[in-house]
């Protein structure tokens, strides 16, 4: 009935309206299973379409383009005319909330995700409830995120926030969008990173998501930007503290505690530093990276500057108490062995120290570590406790560790030679001669020896063989060639005078100072004559002569005695020089008297004696010299005659004559000569 009337009347409103409901009431009724059937729909479209073209308003005429648009498509016709006429309805009225919905739904279907996201947009712009522009908003930024190539989902996100600051995926998302750019040095990328963070951390109502949001925060400020303006030490302040906070919350955090490490360095906080080592050394798995951090913290707490830590006193206590956990620890670590001893030892802990080293070197296995605890306890027992078997039994442990240690083994045999151990010094000696490459050690033992045999054992030919021992190590040693010369001239004075003039040689060539090198000269001339050598008796006296302090003197004397071939040219030059033998003393009277008694040989022996009393004459005083010249010349023929007599006499010593003994040394001895 009604399509008959719209037939004869078309431009009948009423007709098309009643019409209308009635082909929509028969696609309810004929729908399958809550799907309205298509041929009714396509009719009901097409009536609509006609309806449209006869409008009589523009409210009537928006009204039918949305129920035109939204029967094509469920009809599923021509759903590009829909979408179509949806935006024309769209450009009229922007927030038609049933035409956006619809559209939406159109391009939902043909994944059309440009034109969603246009459709999203202006539900978030148009859209009245709060909460549905949110949904908008939240899909367009979906969309742009995983669907678009532009992945622009910031600005989304930003309108989010707009609506809803405390939204905490938006400010996830913000974070999330601004990272990459914040580390590349954007500031404004890093401020909304920063103000987003901060916003999630005041949002966050446990522990594990403020720790998180703690974290992330502190290592955006701290890698953030330049730290040398006033704005960057502020920044790097803050992230200090979030650390610091962040490891009050999980004391185990790694990345608190690094965090706080690096800071603490970069702003020299004592306590910063202090807690961030105490934190690593508990999350440390490994002993010697625990003794590390442990060293670490004791070393701030035993710096004199950090008073902000506690007082000393209490300072220095924690500091042993966190050096003996790092001893548990690692028992091979010597630094922490040598902070502990050098705290305790200040503190005058001794005894304690003892306990701790002695318990340490029973786990350490390093030979270094051995050595170096041994050699402490040793040191304290000694010195501070006077516990020498303790200190033994120390550098005996030392020695199964490291056998070739030559330190250590000279510190045990000086231990056992304080303890009268003998025996166990005699060994460890000889393992420093057998093991030892310096010559320096191996000397000391050797020397050590040749004492110990010689004075203690009463082994001289195991002495004589130590010293021998070390001149063939070094051959121009004072102390090995001094100490030879006096064993074998007690020994066997007699028959090694060849061998004692030979080290006597040796030790004068090696004295740097001019007087004893001229007294060595001098016993060496004194044995050279006693042994017949004359010649080089000597050439001793003239050496010495040149060794000693005064050599213009020395010199006189030795070319005056070359320019004469006779006794009277030698006793010329020592009597033309008696200022100079005051000078010279005791020594070079006795240079100069060996030398003419040398040189008399071939020629009046009389006149060399006579030489000898002048010399030996100007040794005293002016007065007493002057008396003895007057008295001279009246005495000169008697005097004469009794020291030939005395000079020609087998074995009979020049200082025996009566005028001659305080003048002349006892071992100054002519011996009978023949032409």
């Amino acid at each position: 009935m009604y399509s008959r009337a719209t037939t004869e009347t078309p431009d009948d409103d009423v007709s098309l309206d009643r019409l209308s409901r009635v082909l929509a009431r028969r696609a309810v009724t004929k729908s399958v299973a809550g799907t309205l059937t298509t041929p009714a729909l396509g009719e009901l479209a097409a009536l609509q379409t006609r309806r449209l073209e006869h409008a009589a308003s523009a409210e009537s005429a928006r009204a039918l383009t949305f129920d035109v648009a939204w029967l094509l498509l469920e009809a599923g016709q021509d759903g590009a005319r829909a979408q179509t006429l949806l935006e024309s309805l769209l450009g009229d009225e922007p927030g038609h909330v049933a035409a956006l919905r619809t559209l939406e739904r159109a391009l939902a279907k043909t994944n059309d995700w440009a034109g969603l996201a246009r459709v999203f947009s202006r539900e978030g712009d148009s859209l009245r409830d709060v909460r549905a522009r949110l949904g908008a908003l939240w899909s367009l930024a979906s969309i742009e995120e995983w669907k678009l190539p532009t992945g622009e989902a910031a600005r989304a996100h930003a309108r989010v926030l707009e609506l809803d600051a405390t939204d905490p995926g938006a400010l996830e998302a913000a974070v999330r969008d601004a990272l990459p750019l914040a580390r590349k040095g954007d500031p404004r990328a890093r401020k909304t990173a920063v103000a987003a963070l901060r916003s999630l951390f005041s949002l966050a109502g446990d522990d594990g998501t403020r720790l998180a949001m703690q974290l992330r925060l502190a290592m955006l400020l701290e890698h953030g930007e330049s730290q040398e303006d006033a704005s960057g030490r502020a920044a790097l302040k803050e992230a200090l503290e979030r650390y610091r906070a962040a490891l009050h919350v999980d004391p185990l955090s790694v990345t608190a505690a690094t965090g706080v490490a690096r800071l603490a360095i970069r702003l020299r906080d004592p306590e910063g530093a202090f807690a961030a080592a105490s934190s690593l050394a508990e999350l440390a798995s490994l002993p010697t990276v625990r003794a590390r951090y442990l060293i670490d913290a004791s070393e701030l707490l035993l710096d004199e500057n950090n008073d902000v830590l506690g007082p000393r006193h209490e300072r220095r206590s924690r500091a042993c108490i966190l050096l003996e956990k790092a001893l548990h620890a690692d028992p091979d670590s010597i630094p922490a062995a040598s902070r502990l001893s050098s705290a305790l030892s200040d503190d005058g802990y001794g005894e304690r120290l003892v306990t701790i080293f002695r318990a340490t070197v029973a786990k350490a296995s390093a030979a270094d570590a051995i050595v170096m605890l041994g050699s402490e306890i040793a040191r304290v027992a000694r010195d501070d406790l006077k516990d020498l078997p303790t200190a033994i039994e120390a550098m005996r442990r030392v020695r199964a560790a490291a056998p070739t240690h030559v330190p250590s083994l000279l510190t045990l045999s000086e231990l056992c030679i304080a303890q009268r151990t003998w025996p166990e010094a005699v060994d460890a000696l000889e393992a420093v001669v057998k093991t030892g490459r310096e010559a320096g050690p191996r000397l000391t033992a050797l020397f050590a020896l040749a004492s110990i045999y010689e004075r203690v054992l009463n082994k001289r030919d195991l002495a004589e063989k130590a010293l021998r021992a070390a001149l063939d190590i070094e051959p121009h040693n004072a102390r090995a060639l001094r100490a030879l010369l006096a064993h074998i001239a007690r020994d066997k004075p007699l028959e090694s005078r060849e061998e004692q003039a030979d080290l006597i040689d040796r030790l004068a060539a090696v004295q740097k100072d001019g007087v004893q090198k001229s007294e060595l000269l001098v016993e060496l001339a004194t044995l050279r004559t006693k042994m017949g050598d004359l010649v080089a008796a000597a050439w001793c006296s003239r050496s010495s002569r040149t060794a000693s302090a005064r050599r213009k003197v020395a010199t006189t004397c030795r070319m005056r005695a070359r320019s004469t071939s006779s006794s009277r040219g030698a006793s010329r030059s020592v009597a033309r020089t008696p200022a100079g033998s005051r000078r010279l003393g005791r020594s070079s009277a006795r240079c100069s008297i060996a030398c003419v008694m040398a040189s008399c040989t071939c020629s009046g022996l009389s006149r060399s004696i006579r030489s000898c009393s002048r010399r030996a004459s100007s040794s005293q005083s002016p007065t007493r010299r002057r008396a003895r010249t007057k008295r001279r010349a009246a005495r000169s023929t008697a005097w004469s005659r009794r020291t030939h007599a005395h000079c020609w006499a087998s074995e009979i010593p020049l200082a025996r004559s009566a005028s001659w003994s305080a003048r002349l040394p006892r071992s100054a001895v002519v011996r009978k000569h023949s032409p």
